[in-house]
């Protein structure tokens, strides 16, 4: 019952979070989970990640982190528009 109520919170927290910020101020603490699960999942159950999974992860993030390079670049030489 637990799990069905912070599971449920968590996700209306997320959908009013992307209600108030665009998806790339908020994808990298989505790429933060990532490390967060595979250290816990070190600590709760001593698992030591494959090879597959820090390259698979390595790759997510990095890619995640040079396309919020990549929108901070656009964003700072971009004209603003008008307001009507």
């Amino acid at each position: 019952m637990a799990t069905g109520l912070f599971g449920g919170a968590g996700h209306w927290l997320l959908t009013k979070a992307h209600a108030i910020v665009p998806a790339p101020v908020l994808a990298p603490f989505f790429y933060s989970q990532i490390v967060w699960m595979v250290g816990l999942g070190y600590i709760v159950f001593a698992d030591i990640p494959g090879f597959t999974t820090v390259l698979g992860a390595s790759v997510i993030v990095s890619s995640g982190l040079y396309l919020l390079y990549c929108e901070r670049q656009i964003s700072k030489t971009a004209t603003p528009v008008p307001q009507a």
